[in-house]
């Protein structure tokens, strides 16, 4: 897992989806103001069995390698959210909202 106290270099921003399971926010680096996604996952991590985390793991590890335009960049996770709630925290390159009309011009 990532340090939990990468954490103070974002800035959490509005939350842009969310579902039952998982709320998704627009962070922003703090130095650099580069803007990230992370997904926040709403259950304790504690409630998930340690064979679930690690695969869980090894899959985002796996993933992480993959270097594509059409695949999301995983950049780390975490086990603890912002306010240091026990809660996994994905964070991804934002994703660019336009249309493909509005990309090619």
């Amino acid at each position: 897992f990532s340090n939990p106290d990468e954490f103070i270099k974002y800035q959490k921003g509005e939350q842009i989806k969310g579902n039952t399971n998982i709320s998704t926010y627009e962070i922003y680096d703090k130095e650099t103001n580069t803007k990230y996604n992370a997904s926040i996952f709403k259950k304790d991590i504690n409630e998930y069995p340690k064979e679930k985390i690690v695969e869980f793991s090894n899959d985002l590890s796996f993933i992480s390698k993959f270097n594509h335009p059409s695949i999301i960049k995983y950049t780390r996770f975490c086990p603890v959210d912002f306010d240091k709630n026990p809660r996994l925290v994905v964070i991804t390159n934002a994703l660019i909202k336009a249309t493909l009309h509005q990309f090619l011009i």
